[in-house]
């Protein structure tokens, strides 16, 4: 008897409560509804009203009208931040322009490599390629949008938003560094005669000389294109980016612009690139393509020993263990003729 006297007590006491519960629910909705802008359809007619009320540079107007279409495209979103932050910069809203560039960047991600360190690397297939692809042109809208601040923003170097803008810049940067050169993270263990290291044989698209190949080291790459005075090519660094620049031109003008912006006391920014540019010379110019160079390794993890065996040197180049810190044993192709020579490797911010 007083368990069924406890039951109607408690549904008594939430009949009593529930319009309560619901008033209080009803307000907390119209509040939030009116805190939240009016979501309407992307049509072309929404845009298009939106786009006039920016022509007649109404900035306030079109920046509010833009917010409340509901873009289900990505080319609909890239025109509507970009617009967005065109009106904000207008209104030199400087805050809101970059919070919103920053915000259009997180609105994609690259899903297409393990989780496991090691197994990053360049798709040389669809669909994972298109999938890339379409990140890289993603981060690069996202970094004209920064440009784009970067050129109304008339302040000072130094001050709070030039170093916010910086930052963000940076770590756009170095996202893109991430996917345009994802062999720059290597696996934690290797064998063999694996050296850790894919092909890099990319890094020389638009070089002539880098055509001619010879079949007898393919399988340690294509070598070193050669320039005018038959000696290694070294890329330049181009003076502006662009989308049609290739891989190696891209990073390298990355590289070199987080070296310019970076204003913090240890310089750890510009750390992270020179050791990019070490691992990248040492990919290019070391002598991982050297087969001799591949036997020692092999050899010394076989014998936890290094072995310096006359069939690993040429009578004509220095032998791999007399080798200073800033040499190497490469190879050079000159009119389809490879040869082994030994370099000087530049440091690497003559690199650049």
């Amino acid at each position: 008897m007083p368990r069924i006297r406890a039951k109607v007590f408690v549904a008594q006491f939430i009949l009593c409560l529930a319009p309560l519960l619901l008033t209080s629910h009803d307000s907390e909705i119209a509040v939030l509804a009116a805190a939240t802008p009016l979501q309407v359809s992307d049509s072309s007619v929404d845009v298009q009203k939106a786009d006039d009320l920016f022509e007649r540079q109404k900035w306030s107007e079109a920046r509010a009208h833009y917010d409340s279409i509901k873009a289900s495209n990505s080319e609909t979103k890239r025109h509507i931040a970009s617009r967005t932050i065109v009106c904000s910069l207008n209104l030199e809203d400087w805050n809101d322009a970059l919070q919103r560039a920053v915000r259009f960047k997180k609105t994609q991600k690259l899903k297409i490599w393990s989780a496991w360190p090691g197994y990053y690397y360049w798709p040389q297939r669809d669909p994972k390629l298109d999938k890339l692809l379409n990140y890289i042109a993603h981060l690069e809208v996202t970094r004209n949008l920064l440009v784009t601040i970067r050129g109304k923003y008339t302040s000072d170097k130094g001050d709070e938003f030039q170093n916010r803008l910086d930052e963000e810049t940076i770590s756009l940067n170095f996202e893109m560094l991430r996917v345009l050169d994802p062999d720059n993270i290597r696996p934690q263990e290797y064998g063999g005669w694996n050296s850790g290291y894919d092909s890099i044989d990319w890094w020389w698209e638009g070089v002539r000389s880098a055509d001619d190949s010879d079949r007898r080291y393919y399988r340690y790459g294509k070598g070193v294109p050669a320039n005018s005075e038959n000696g290694p090519v070294f890329l330049s660094t181009p003076a502006q980016y662009n989308s049609e620049l290739t891989r190696a031109k891209k990073i390298l003008f990355l590289l070199k612009e987080i070296q310019g912006i970076d204003h913090t006391k240890s310089k750890k920014h510009t750390a992270r690139t020179l050791l990019h540019r070490a691992d990248l010379n040492r990919r290019l110019y070391g002598p991982i393509k050297d087969p001799a160079w591949r036997k020692a390794v092999f050899y010394y993890q076989y014998a936890d020993r290094p072995t310096f065996g006359k069939s690993r040197n040429d009578a004509s180049l220095k032998p791999l263990q007399k080798l200073e810190d800033n040499e190497s044993r490469l190879i050079v192709r000159i009119n389809l003729i490879e040869k082994s020579i030994t370099v000087e490797i530049p440091s690497c911010g003559g690199c650049f």
